[in-house]
């Protein structure tokens, strides 16, 4: 009975009522109850943490940790006693004792010195710091300038065009899960500005933020943004990113082509990170139409053209000194594998790329019930180099359940391409008992692209 629900978000190109239903953005007054705000830094869905903890109207506290997708006892190799901090907010709230943990700071933030790539599977080195908001409010903001540095001194100059250098975004191929890996095969392929070396170490907590003056070759068009630190034997680690459709730039819920070629100002916040930059190390700023296989190319290839010195990026740096607060909730460690091994694919002769992503096979029993689960995944993302029409998207999950003499499995899949103006999405479920086929269901639709 499972709908076929890619076709569903499929048609869902921008923020409309399907979307608006799920989201607390449009109410935060709806949340009425003291709320614990946790996350982790390598964790893609942190950003609403900084806006919620904003927003909120509400006694509240703040917690992000090195960690990703997971929960603070679950992680590592630095997790926490989070069962801990937990009796302390219920006991403070539901029975009335106090426990100080609302005179405590309201922030507490892991502060990396190194990114989550670079160290693991070893403890990321940091520190834990309080602050009163996971935005710091003091800015840096070195401008864009036409000899491709970011520098205090605005130096204007011609507009600088994203280099049509092949497919860019290899290095970070994934929302969630994989981390990116070392980011200068995609640098090379975009417009790159950087600092000259630092003298000190700075460290930023919150979100920084672009402010562009540039234009597009064609009505719809994206922009990635890259932050990286470069250490001195030149690798480059990211640190915070963007991505954002830029027929969106008046607001999700309100898509519109470009005028091509026009220039127009606009702003784009990156995700929310805390990092030390080291003395010594440099800070890179790389910009790209296109992060693929992250998103879905545009209809034609486009290219920007950034506007040097009327350009800046603002860095959220911490200067609050409230670190005499020892951090109160004790903090465990255990081993941790290291993180997926992966290097960007190169074009074959037809300039085809082509990755693949699988996941083994993976039994497991179900505690007190003798049944075997497995599961497995394929994911294969296709692209030829300046032929947005050649994009495919492919997978297939597999789950099955086995205890005496029952074995059932199931299989779901998709395959998605696109030509300028449609997309072709074909769905399908499998059902399997003892190994044979007993059922099968394919859906097939075609879906009009919507300024994406």
């Amino acid at each position: 009975a499972t709908p076929p629900i890619l076709e569903t978000w499929t048609e869902h190109q921008h923020f409309d009522d399907y979307w608006r239903r799920g989201s607390i953005a449009l109410d935060y007054s709806a949340i009425n109850v003291p709320t614990y705000l946790i996350g982790g830094w390598h964790d893609s869905y942190n950003s609403p943490l900084a806006r919620m903890s904003d927003a909120l109207n509400v006694p509240k506290k703040t917690l992000i940790g090195p960690w990703g997708h997971t929960y603070p006892d679950m992680a590592a190799p630095t997790g926490l006693d989070w069962a801990h901090e937990e009796i302390r907010w219920w006991m403070h709230w539901l029975k009335n004792e106090d426990t100080g943990i609302m005179d405590q700071p309201s922030v507490w933030a892991f502060m990396p010195d190194e990114t989550a790539r670079d160290a693991l599977p070893d403890p990321i080195p940091g520190k834990w710091v309080s602050a009163s908001t996971p935005r710091s409010p003091t800015r840096l903001t070195p401008h864009l300038n036409s000899d491709q540095t970011l520098a205090e001194q605005p130096r204007d100059g011609a507009p600088l065009t994203t280099p049509d250098a092949g497919v860019v975004g290899q290095t970070k191929p994934e929302w969630l899960d994989r981390l990116p890996i070392e980011q200068s095969y995609d640098d090379q392929r975009s417009l790159v500005f950087e600092t000259a070396p630092l003298d000190t170490d700075i460290e930023v907590l919150g979100h920084p933020t672009l402010e562009l003056r540039l234009s597009a070759s064609q009505p719809v068009a994206h922009i990635a943004i890259r932050l990286s630190e470069v250490t001195p034997d030149g690798a480059s680690s990211l640190v915070s990113h963007a991505l954002q459709n830029l027929a969106h730039r008046s607001g999700r819920d309100a898509p519109a082509p470009l005028e091509p070629d026009a220039a127009f100002t606009h702003r784009i916040p990156l995700s929310l990170t805390g990092h030390r930059f080291a003395r010594g190390a440099r800070i890179r700023v790389a910009i790209s139409e296109s992060l693929w296989p992250l998103v879905w190319p545009a209809p034609v290839p486009a290219q920007l053209s950034i506007h040097p010195g009327a350009s800046s990026i603002a860095l959220p740096i911490r200067t609050e000194t409230s670190d005499q607060h020892d951090f109160p909730i004790p903090v465990r460690t255990s081993p941790a594998p290291p993180p997926a091994a992966y290097e960007p694919v190169p074009p074959d002769a037809d300039g085809r790329i082509r990755i693949v992503n699988d996941t083994p096979p993976f039994a497991y029993p179900a505690p007190g019930v003798g049944t075997m689960l497995s599961s497995s995944t394929t994911e294969t993302s296709e692209i030829i180099e300046g032929q947005p029409d050649a994009c495919r998207w492919t997978a297939t999950s597999t789950s099955s359940w086995k205890r005496d003499d029952w074995d059932c499995a199931l299989e779901a899949g998709y395959d998605l391409t696109a030509d300028a103006n449609t997309f072709f999405l074909r769905e399908w479920l499998i059902a399997k008992r003892d190994g044979e086929q007993i059922f099968e269901r394919t859906h097939v639709s075609e879906i009009p692209r919507r300024f994406v």
